[in-house]
């Protein structure tokens, strides 16, 4: 197939564990609705566990491999076992296991555009995650079917283009209000005061935060609580020193950024960095 922005791969082949990862931007129609589409196949011989911490997205998962269990940090006995689905925007770290082959896709949709291509189910979604047939009904088999017998992941992402492209013809846009104040939040990472955001929608901060939580399933404060957190994760792997971290992110000081890390991730930002550096394939938990 042809067309479509580039698509960047990563592989590694080693004894114990394999994978390929491609990465490519969405269709121009979904700019500001998907952020990225990621393609893997993985295989690892032993069990993986890895830590997913909250960011300002929520990851639909279309896959074509088997079955992974997802927990919240801390409670096992809350573990689901899962194949394609929506995970909401979350104000928790959760932990996925999985033992032998992996395989799909995933697209990071934005805040607007989960509540956009999914209307009200975004909402929905907060904190626990959606199965795709929920989302798609008897359309979600046909689709996990139709990438895995794809030839390539330039097939699979002009699939997944379509199908996303297709759903805007019926979207219902959330209010211009809201579409403002996450905009904000987004740009801001975190660093835009609620106070601000209600009195430019000309909304008390409780309506704000009651159309918010409708259309996206957090309030301003949890979602830009979310974006300054992942400013943070993004920049601690080239950080000179958490107190520089702290400061760059918007915190007050390191023991906040201290308390954030372990409040949303279950950890402290020092083990986390550590766990980045040595997992080989995002977050060992």
């Amino acid at each position: 197939m042809s067309g479509g922005p580039p698509i960047a791969l990563r592989r590694h082949d080693g004894p114990e564990h394999r994978f390929e990862i491609a990465t490519r931007a969405p269709a121009a129609p979904l700019a500001g609705l998907v952020r990225a589409y990621v393609g893997y196949t993985e295989h690892a011989a032993h069990a993986v566990r890895r830590l997913q911490v909250p960011f300002a997205g929520l990851p639909l998962i279309i896959s074509f491999g088997p079955a992974i269990d997802v927990a919240p940090t801390g409670a096992p006995e809350r573990r689901r076992r899962v194949t394609s689905f929506l995970a909401g925007l979350h104000d928790h770290a959760v932990v996925t296991a999985y033992e032998g082959p992996q395989a799909g896709l995933q697209a990071d949709l934005t805040p607007l555009g989960a509540a956009v291509l999914f209307s009200g189910l975004a909402a929905e979604a907060a904190n626990r995650v959606v199965d795709l047939a929920d989302l798609l009904g008897a359309g979600a088999g046909r689709l996990e079917e139709r990438l895995a017998l794809s030839p390539d992941w330039a097939a699979r992402f002009e699939i997944l283009d379509a199908v996303l492209t297709a759903r805007l013809a019926c979207a219902r846009r959330p209010a211009p209000e809201v579409r403002h104040a996450v905009g904000r939040i987004l740009s801001s990472r975190g660093g835009v005061p609620i106070a601000r955001l209600a009195a430019e929608a000309g909304w008390s901060r409780k309506h704000l935060a009651a159309r918010m939580r409708a259309e996206v399933g957090l309030s301003p404060k949890t979602l830009a609580r979310i974006a300054r957190f992942e400013h943070a994760v993004t920049r601690i792997g080239e950080a000179t020193s958490l107190a520089d971290l702290a400061a760059a992110c918007g915190y007050a000081d390191q023991a906040h950024l201290g308390h954030e890390f372990r409040a949303l991730a279950g950890t402290t930002p020092g083990a986390y960095a550590a766990a980045l550096g040595t997992g080989g394939l995002g977050v060992a938990a």
